[in-house]
């Protein structure tokens, strides 16, 4: 990852009516306050157009997803491993233990899906985010194996958050930011 960012990120102060406009899709609590905002959103601010598509299609999958939390945290995991994406891992390392991820769960993700900690649930996400990641496939038993586990729409959502996630890992690596001052990585 480079070292300095890109396009640097546009303090809150800046940003125009548009990108708090944007910012509010993903975060409808958020007001002009928007001092907690990560670094990929005060990116987006020099974009509110580009922000505002990301931001619907993130809501969709981080908040209104038919996957459950702890099922979508696994796959977005075991993405920024397989990209190296130290700000993905550091930020979903977070959300995960706030949905109940042990660090031990969190740990053995590096491990990918053959870690004996696994569900027969979380192994078949881990296989299917490694497939997609390693092949831009799915193997068929996989795909029955999940279907046997999880609803179509879960299905469905679990195949666009492993997309998302690599999506915002290339962005990551392309734009060249890293974890917001002041929080360390691990």
């Amino acid at each position: 990852m480079n070292s300095k960012s890109r396009i640097p990120p546009l303090p809150p102060a800046l940003w125009s009516e548009e990108a708090h406009e944007a910012y509010a899709i993903l975060d409808s609590s958020a007001t002009r306050d928007v001092r907690a905002a990560s670094t990929l959103a005060r990116v987006l601010a020099h974009y509110p157009k580009l922000g505002k598509a990301f931001y619907t299609f993130g809501r969709h999958l981080l908040l209104e997803s038919s996957l459950p939390h702890r099922l979508r945290e696994l796959a977005t995991l075991r993405v920024a491993w397989h990209h190296k994406s130290e700000y993905e891992w550091y930020h979903h390392a977070r959300f995960g233990k706030q949905i109940g991820l042990s660090d031990e769960e969190i740990k053995a993700v590096k491990q990918g899906p053959e870690a004996k900690i696994w569900t027969r649930a979380d192994r078949c996400v881990l296989r299917l985010t490694d497939e997609l990641c390693t092949r831009s496939e799915v193997d068929d038993a996989t795909w029955h194996e999940l279907n046997e586990i999880l609803t179509q729409h879960q299905t469905m959502d679990l195949v666009f958050t492993v997309g998302q996630s690599v999506v915002t890992a290339w962005v990551i690596a392309a734009f060249g930011f890293g974890i917001e001052p002041g929080f360390e990585s691990k």
